[in-house]
């Protein structure tokens, strides 16, 4: 395993059916793209299609494009995750189902179903979360295994996926990925580091494909095994009868590796595999990196040649422990950055990663916006933050709740809702006071909230009106009858409001209005009625441009679409309890997304990762990163050949390509003591992996204030 051949590409030709380029470097395969595709682009009646690993990389993939190109563009591309652009590929629309297609099917038959097992799992959970985890295993099946992950048994699981895909005329994308795809564009597949097996056998028997694949080492490296493989492999020789001098020798070969690679490369090492099983012209495009003199660089070099040198570790790699507080983490990488902008690195240069940057996102926002020093960035991948969005789900929200004073004042305080309302905050603030000074705390009425206590207690229980917004309701107007003093010795139950005269009876009588409005609009929500899923979405387009600028509701038209289409595979009429849940999936938009020369900042993800002079790494402890899987029991793919690579085994690999991303320096962080309970929390356990190797990494603990 030692040091390979390697080739840079100088003219590029391609001219077989198949076609793969492998690199350590992602822009410089970025550069040999832009060569291929302009050379490819002579031919106006031929499309080009290019797969990414994800939506966020498309933007970083136009940009390179148009930097490498000599004609400072490439028009006439279409540029797709790999998800998008696999359907579009298929171009069978009406044979693959969308997520709420998937997901409403499932409730429908598992409503019906007679199975025991079925009607146990019902009685023990909702059907609708039932449904939800069954759409979700759907989903994953769909892409690794199919009806493989039902082979040898017939259980009700194997039953619905027969009934849904092979007795129906839908198809799951693993069938539809079996099938010849008739494709007459081009297709360029670009840092696509992890698919299912079976979309890269499909891509791989189009008539004209080009894969430009990240990889690490330039050394034959699939034959490399992970610390957990080798023992779980030494295990089984042990029961086969292997000796001892042959286990012996066996392990000895495998520990000639550099023990990162074999550590964090699982997921490169299944792709490699895949393409060394098909007959590819593959060309080679390793850059040595002879030019990169410090540790990081050091390190990069004994990747790609797969060898084992201990280079001295100096400034180019810190570990800053921060305490307890995220805001204090934050702070600290603020610090570093500066410090490398000061060294010369542009923000455009600097990128940042976090397990979940919704953890950070708000920290981000206060810390980079000080008023001496900001530091631009755009942020990817965090909860949509749509006003209106945030609005519409705090609306659904009420119409479960039990109409609590806090829950309105926060849909009150949403920018969209005020808009749509021509409320401004001396408006607001007006409204609060006399929801504090009538003392309105919960329940639309007596009626309601003794019928909330019953359901909390299980046991009929009198209520009073004190406090319910009808009550407060009626101290408002009281306010507006009796107006003065004298009057008031004979006052009704409902006590008037001090500062509220008949100059205010225009505000009062439009909160009364919006909340009779409420209680009307979002009653069908919280009783239980039936509608056909177009019916939901017309109901619920109507309910957006109710309370919500009308030119927003682009942000409810997937959703809508979804259920109207969803109308021809199914009208069965449901709740919203079952609907509920595809307002609470996650969904995410980007902030500042129109600062291109500014740092990036975005969760550690396939596709998110790109070449850059300084990378940060956020949340780097034990309990956050590798991020963990959570398997359902009910999981028919786990544990198989077929089943996806763990989450671990994917952040191993990212963090692999964030050692050899990052060309000057690699900053990593972590709360070293825990929020809860004071104790100590150790590393990420990949970060142990590489300390293990390299005793004197800079390690940095900073005070819990600044």
């Amino acid at each position: 395993m030692g040091q390979g051949p390697m080739r840079t590409l100088g003219v590029i030709n391609m001219t077989t059916s198949a076609s793969l380029v492998l690199g350590n470097r992602l822009d410089t395969l970025a550069n040999i793209l832009a060569q291929v595709l302009e050379k490819d682009g002579s031919d106006p009646f031929v499309g080009r299609v290019i797969l990414t690993a994800s939506a966020e990389m498309k933007g970083w993939r136009l940009l390179k494009l148009a930097h490498f190109s000599s004609k400072r563009g490439v028009a006439g591309l279409k540029i797709f995750s790999w998800q998008e652009g696999i359907r579009y590929l298929l171009n069978q629309p009406g044979k693959e189902l969308s997520y709420v297609e998937l997901y409403l099917l499932v409730y429908d038959a598992l409503k019906v179903s007679e199975d025991e097992e079925v009607r146990t799992y019902v009685r023990e959970a909702r059907l609708a979360d039932l449904a939800q985890q069954v759409a979700d295993l759907f989903s994953t099946y769909g892409y690794y295994g199919g009806e493989s992950c039902f082979a040898g048994t017939d259980d009700w699981q194997g039953r619905l996926w027969k009934k849904l895909f092979v007795e129906r005329p839908w198809r799951a994308p693993v069938q539809l990925l079996a099938e010849p795809m008739r494709v007459k564009e081009r297709v360029y597949c670009f840092g696509c580091d992890e698919l299912p097996p079976a979309v890269w056998e499909a891509i791989l028997r189009l008539s004209e494909v080009k894969i430009f694949h990240f990889s690490p080492c330039a050394s034959y490296w699939t034959d490399l095994c992970s610390d957990r493989e080798r023992r779980a492999m030494s295990r089984s020789g042990k029961k086969r009868g292997v000796s001892e001098g042959e286990l012996e020798l066996f392990q000895e070969y495998l520990l000639d590796a550099h023990p990162l690679l074999a550590n964090w490369g699982k997921v490169g090492r299944r792709a490699l595999e895949i393409f060394e099983a098909h007959e590819m012209d593959v060309q080679e495009a390793y850059d040595p990196l002879e030019e990169r003199e410090s540790y990081l660089g050091a390190l990069q070099k004994d990747l790609l040649w797969n060898r084992r040198l201990s280079a001295f570790p100096d400034e180019s790699v810190k570990i800053n422990k921060t305490g307890a507080s995220k805001l204090r983490e934050v702070q600290v990488l603020y610090d570093e950055m500066l410090r490398a902008h000061q060294r010369g690195i542009a923000f455009s240069e600097m990128l940042v990663l976090a397990p979940d940057i919704n953890v950070y996102a708000s920290l981000i926002e206060l810390v980079f916006s000080d008023q001496d020093r900001p530091i631009p960035y755009r942020m990817t991948g965090v909860d949509q933050c749509q006003p209106s969005w945030q609005g519409f789900k705090r609306l659904l929200h009420l119409s479960q709740s039990r109409w609590d004073a806090e829950s309105l004042l926060i849909l009150f305080e949403n920018r969209a809702f005020r808009e749509k309302r021509g409320w401004d905050l001396e408006r607001l603030d007006q409204i609060r006071g006399w929801i504090a000074d009538a003392r309105i705390h919960w329940g639309q009425s007596k009626e309601d909230k003794e019928k909330v206590l019953s359901g909390w207690l299980n046991r009929s229980l009198p209520a009073v009106a004190r406090g319910t917004w009808e009550e407060g309701a009626d101290r408002l107007v009281s306010s507006l009858v009796y107006l003065f003093p004298e009057d008031q010795n004979e006052l009704p139950a409902a006590v008037p409001l001090k500062g509220v005269g008949l100059g205010d009876a225009d505000e009062v009588e439009e909160l009364l209005e919006l909340i009779f409005q409420l209680k009307r609009d979002l009653s069908i929500l919280a009783d239980g009625s039936l509608r056909s899923p177009k019916e939901w979405g017309e109901y619920f387009d109507f309910l957006f441009t109710s309370y919500f600028p009308e030119q927003e509701l682009g942000v409810l038209e997937e959703t809508i679409y979804a259920l109207r289409k969803a109308e021809l595979k199914t009208n069965e009429k449901v709740p919203f309890s079952v609907l509920a849940y595809l307002f609470a999936r996650k969904r995410t938009g980007s902030v500042h997304s129109s600062l291109l020369h500014a740092a990036q900042v975005a969760s550690i993800e396939p596709g998110a990762i790109v070449p850059c002079r300084a990378l940060f790494l956020l949340g780097q402890d034990e309990e956050s990163f590798p991020r963990r899987s959570f398997s359902s029991s009910l999981d028919r793919c786990k544990g198989s050949k077929e089943a996806p690579p763990l989450c671990s085994e994917i952040d191993r690999y990212l963090f692999l390509q964030a050692v050899c991303f990052a060309q000057d320096s690699l900053v990593i962080s972590y709360g070293h003591i825990s929020a809860e309970d004071g104790k100590e929390l150790g590393a990420s356990i990949v970060v142990r992996e590489w300390q293990s190797i390299a005793n004197d990494l800079s390690v940095a603990v900073h005070p819990c204030f600044p």
